[in-house]
């Protein structure tokens, strides 16, 4: 894991965030880039704890995608990176479940590898069951392949698409976005299994204008 950059967008994670970053370090050779998207709560002196951890910030709050592109392209200058691992700072993703999507990335030589929630959704809320399906749905009829999560932020980049690609989306469509121009680019796109983690606390930043975002994209990206 030593080639790979963990990129994770912030916003307003301080109660959260601690436990996410305590189990990435546990593989000391990973390097941790967390961007804070202009958060308003107690995040920073969070983060001061992990002086080893890149610590990059946007000054006011400007989108999922635009966070994890500013950690992507401080990633393009790091040496001996190959790798970008996305992954949510909220606690909605297991670390462990990194090995597995890094094993498919390296065993299918994807471009992309996406963690898929939906074979064990029990406890993930009905609207986002239902939203996940049907975006993903879209996006599998969009790329010609089965996306069983096309929603999903747990995710492995080759580090060369954000040297040959330009993205406009900065909010949750940023990642039906690299999607959508990632197979446009003839890039290889696989799924794999990773745990679904909903607590009765957990909550999703999406709102009725990123459903509208996403069809927006969908639909130029045709």
């Amino acid at each position: 894991m030593k080639n790979c950059l963990v990129v994770l967008p912030a916003f307003n994670v301080a109660d959260k965030i601690q436990k996410v970053l305590t189990d990435l370090i546990r593989d000391s050779e990973i390097s941790i880039c967390v961007v804070d998207d202009g958060s308003t709560d107690n995040l920073q002196p969070q983060l001061s704890i992990y002086p080893n951890i890149i610590h990059l910030k946007n000054t006011v709050n400007m989108g999922k995608g635009a966070a994890l592109l500013k950690g992507f392209h401080y990633g393009l200058k790091m040496k001996n990176i190959d790798f970008f691992i996305s992954m949510d700072s909220d606690g909605q993703h297991n670390p462990t479940d990194v090995g597995s999507l890094l094993n498919v990335m390296v065993q299918s030589q994807a471009d992309i590898v996406i963690g898929n929630r939906m074979s064990e959704t029990r406890s993930m809320p009905l609207h986002r069951w239902l939203s996940n399906k049907i975006t993903s749905l879209l996006v599998s009829f969009r790329v010609g392949k089965h996306i069983p999560d096309s929603q999903c932020g747990f995710r492995v980049y080759k580090k060369n698409i954000f040297r040959r690609l330009e993205f406009d989306c900065v909010k949750f469509d940023f990642e039906t976005e690299v999607l959508l121009k990632a197979f446009q680019a003839g890039m290889k796109i696989e799924s794999t299994k990773i745990q679904t983690i909903y607590t009765k606390d957990a909550f999703s930043s999406m709102q009725l204008t990123d459903i509208i975002l996403f069809l927006k994209t969908y639909l130029k990206n045709i």
